[in-house]
């Protein structure tokens, strides 16, 4: 499968044209139709790239049919487990037949099956804001370490978590606590479930209970994995054009190339692009003992995988990243920076930004090409077709503030927006809103939020 770009599509008939009307003494009337449809070429290329801000341009071929083939047989495999790699699966794709044949010994991988997706993509919207507190579900429970504190405005979202673990069967015996201090009598923590609504904690804890053995590495860290296959699987499929998806793929080296096992938390591949991202919900500046960080390890593992391809000339377009949580003193500027001295690129992003990172990826869309006019900034109020009003504010810098007055938690999102071509992206949170200007200046289009649920929106301007 090809996929064509503006620039591919109309570069090689424009430099014919050009190259004819400037070698060939051409009768006026030929010359005055060759400019006529050089100029009708330049036309055509503002249309293409109008439209490649939506869509994907796909030329099919057999590879179409194979990747979606591929995938459809990877969506069969035994989930929640790790398995053999099978020698009809690396024959019936693409993705894993390249790599097999560049000398990459492909030994296993993990499907994350639906229950935890869903849960992923849950966990992934209250770690964009306090990314400290799904690892802790999973901390030893130790009687000196039973309970940990958690901001307020992470309550609603922990409510759900806590729940959704309760019916998955992952855990039991967990609470949410507040601390209440009346004026006559001792302070006291009580269990959310058992005092009013009107009554206001002072402050809020979590009650450790007991996780399932089967989902203690999910909680620690595979759950941050499980987020990024579910956000790229939704924005490739978005996207329109046949792609491959694999996860916790791991691989080795050959001998005489270097050697070393390693593996690739998520592989996507669509046309002649790959995606591969790493995902690390730890500290990832940190050094222990001596030993490289989790950000430089990143890169250099980056960099092995990437020499091998090159060494094996293997023509796929190759994109690195790496996914983190972006605790307390670890910017993404700092980050980046830290990565910013390999021979491979490394992308970096968090929760909150990831599903935005991986749309322009999956449109082809250069990530450089990041615009904010400054006639958007201001106050607009949006109207969902589920029900729900919010106003968003869009801040200079590209930051945005969405508050919601009627949610029962009057919650406020935070974000980031951009515009690509003439469609406003907002991303925050695992969500995303896509939406193009009217005529009557109002911005129209629809919001997806971290599970896939599709809402069509109008914005209009109020200040």
């Amino acid at each position: 499968m090809t996929v064509g770009r503006t620039d591919e599509l109309t570069a090689e008939l424009n430099d014919i044209l050009v190259a004819t009307r400037e070698t060939t003494n051409l009768a006026p009337l030929p010359a005055q139709k060759l400019d006529e449809t050089i100029a009708a070429v330049d036309a055509v290329k503002e249309r293409l790239l109008d439209l490649q801000m939506h869509v994907v341009l796909v030329e099919g071929s057999q590879d179409d049919d194979d990747m979606d083939g591929a995938r459809r047989l990877w969506e069969l495999v035994d989930a929640d487990q790790s398995i053999a790699v099978s020698d009809a699966l690396i024959s019936a794709s693409p993705t894993l037949s390249t790599l097999h044949r560049a000398a990459l010994t492909i030994r296993s991988f993990h499907r994350f099956g639906d229950e935890r997706l869903r849960l992923a993509g849950l966990f992934g919207e209250v770690a964009s804001t306090h990314p400290q507190y799904i690892g802790l579900l999973a901390s030893r429970n130790s009687e000196s370490h039973k309970t940990f504190q958690i901001a307020a405005d992470v309550v609603p979202g922990m409510t759900r978590v806590l729940s959704a673990l309760s019916d998955a069967g992952a855990t039991s015996g967990f609470q949410l606590q507040g601390y209440f201090e009346p004026k006559n009598g001792k302070p006291f923590w009580k269990d959310r479930n058992s005092f009013p609504i009107s009554w206001k904690p002072s402050k809020w804890r979590i009650w450790r209970g007991e996780v399932k053995s089967e989902w203690t590495r999910f909680l620690a860290g595979d759950w941050l994995t499980a987020y990024a296959y579910c956000i790229a699987y939704d924005q490739f499929m978005r996207a329109g054009a046949p792609f491959e998806i694999y996860s916790k793929v791991e691989y080795q080296l050959p001998s005489d190339l270097g050697g070393g096992r390693s593996d690739i938390d998520v592989l996507v591949r669509t046309a002649d692009q790959v995606l591969c991202i790493e995902c690390k919900s730890g500290r990832v500046l940190t050094s222990h003992n001596g030993s490289p960080s989790a950000a430089l390890k990143t890169l250099r593992g980056a960099e092995r995988l990437d020499q091998l391809l090159d060494t094996m000339e293997v023509g796929l377009d190759r994109t690195y990243q790496l996914l983190y949580l972006c605790p307390p003193g670890e910017d993404p500027a700092e980050v980046r920076g830290a990565v910013d001295v390999g021979r491979v690129p490394l992308l970096v992003s968090t929760p909150a930004d990831e599903r935005r990172l991986v749309q322009r990826l999956a449109l082809r869309q250069g990530l450089d090409q990041i615009e904010r006019p400054s006639d958007l900034e201001g106050t607009w109020l949006i109207a969902a077709s589920d029900g729900n009003v919010a106003r968003l504010r869009l801040e200079s810098g590209g930051r945005f503030e969405w508050h919601r007055e009627f949610d029962e938690a009057g919650s406020t999102r935070h974000g980031t927006w951009e515009l690509a071509g003439d469609v406003l992206i907002l991303s925050s949170r695992g969500s995303i809103a896509q939406l193009k200007r009217e005529d009557d200046g109002a911005l129209v289009g629809t919001l997806a939020d971290a599970w896939g649920n599709e809402s069509r929106v109008t914005v209009v301007r109020i200040a």
